[in-house]
C-alpha cells in the first residue's frame, strides 16, 4: 500500500520532508487511477495534497532544510496537523501546525474548486471562467468552462477574500499555544507581481490581532505551484 494513515504521519527532518512527500506523490500517481486521486483530492491524496504537502513546503522555507527539526502530520480531528520537535540550539516557539488553503483564482466556493479540478483532470484544459456543471460525480458529472480572462482587479479581490475566508474558518476554536497557521494558495497570479504580493501581506497584516486570539504564533502564505512564501509572526498584544 503506498498510502496508510501510518506511512502519512511518519516523522521525517526537515532537511527531507519536501522531498519524502514530493517522492511519495509520485508514487501515488503510478498506482491505477492514482493520477485521479491526486487531482481530485481522493481518499488519503486529500491528506497527502493538502496537509502534507503545505507544510513541507512551510517546512522547506521556515527551518531551511534543517536536520534538527522533525516533522510529525497527525491525521484525525485533533486542534492541529502535524507536530513540530525542534532540536536547534536557537528553537522556533512553533511546536504545532495547521492547514487551510484557498480557491483557485474563478471558484466562489470550495465546491466549484472541486469543478474546476475536476474538469482540467477530464477535459486536459483549465481556464479562470465561469464553471457549470450538471448531473453528479456519482451518476455522471459533465462540467463546462467559460474562457473568460480575469481582470487584475478580480485577481486582487479573489486573493484578498479567499485567503480572509481560510483564516476565519480557523477561528472557530482555540488551537494549542505556539501554533503556526499555513495558508496554501494557487500563487500562479501572484508570484512575480509586486501588487499581488503586497495585497496578500497587507491581507496577513488586517488579521494578526485576530489570529492572536486563538493561540497562533505564526502565519505563513505558501504557493503552491512557483514558490511564493510570505509569513508574519504574530506578535502578542
Amino acid at each position: 500500500m503506498i498510502l496508510s494513515k501510518e506511512i502519512l504521519e511518519q516523522q521525517h527532518a526537515a532537511i527531507e520532508y519536501l522531498q519524502w512527500v514530493k517522492d511519495l506523490i509520485k508514487k501515488v500517481k503510478l498506482q491505477e487511477n492514482g493520477i485521479e486521486s491526486v487531482r481530485l483530492r481522493e481518499g488519503l491524496s486529500k491528506e497527502l495534497m493538502e496537509e502534507a504537502l503545505p507544510i513541507a513546503l512551510f517546512v522547506s522555507r521556515h527551518y531551511g532544510y534543517s536536520p534538527d527539526v522533525k516533522i510529525c502530520l497527525k491525521i484525525g480531528s485533533q486542534h492541529f496537523d502535524a507536530i513540530v520537535e525542534d532540536n536547534r540550539n536557537q528553537k522556533s516557539p512553533i511546536q504545532y501546525l495547521e492547514v487551510t488553503s484557498t480557491t483557485v483564482v474563478g471558484a466562489r466556493n470550495g465546491y466549484e474548486d472541486y469543478l474546476y479540478k475536476y474538469h482540467l483532470h477530464h477535459s486536459g484544459s483549465g481556464g479562470t471562467g465561469n464553471i457549470f456543471h450538471s448531473g453528479t460525480k456519482r451518476k455522471g458529472l459533465a462540467t463546462t468552462l467559460e474562457r473568460n480572462v480575469v481582470s487584475q482587479a478580480d485577481v486582487l479581490s479573489h486573493e484578498k477574500r479567499t485567503v480572509n475566508e481560510a483564516i476565519d474558518r480557523k477561528l472557530k476554536m482555540h488551537y494549542p499555544e505556539n501554533t503556526a497557521l499555513i495558508i496554501s494558495f494557487d500563487d500562479r497570479f501572484a508570484f512575480d507581481r509586486k501588487d499581488n504580493i503586497n495585497n496578500l501581506k497587507q491581507v496577513l497584516d488586517e488579521n494578526i490581532i485576530k489570529l492572536n486570539k486563538y493561540n497562533f504564533s505564526w502565519v505563513s502564505l505558501v504557493g503552491l505551484y512557483q514558490g511564493l512564501y510570505l509569513e508574519r509572526e504574530v506578535v502578542k498584544q
